[in-house]
């Protein structure tokens, strides 16, 4: 009980901080929603920016081998080849 207690004081707190910022938006409730469910969203948006960096990586780098073969402004084609 003494757990339960000082979450919902850290609640109201959180309640009353919330209303000092006089945001215009409000913040969804996610009553049901378990927190195992909510560390593997995180878990899983964090999974995403990595990819994403990889990604963006992967592409400059391509794009630095065809200005190398080719010169920046006379692009003779592409030194890779998607799906091979």
């Amino acid at each position: 009980m003494e757990l339960e207690d000082q979450q919902k004081k850290l609640f109201s707190k959180c309640d009353e901080l919330y209303q000092a910022l006089n945001l215009s938006t409000d913040i969804p409730s996610y009553d049901g929603v378990s927190m195992e469910f909510m560390q593997n969203l995180l878990c899983a948006r964090d999974v995403k920016i990595t990819v994403r960096t990889l990604a963006i990586a992967s592409f400059f780098e391509w794009e630095k081998l065809d200005q190398a073969a080719a010169g920046r402004h006379r692009p003779l084609g592409k030194l890779y080849s998607i799906g091979k």
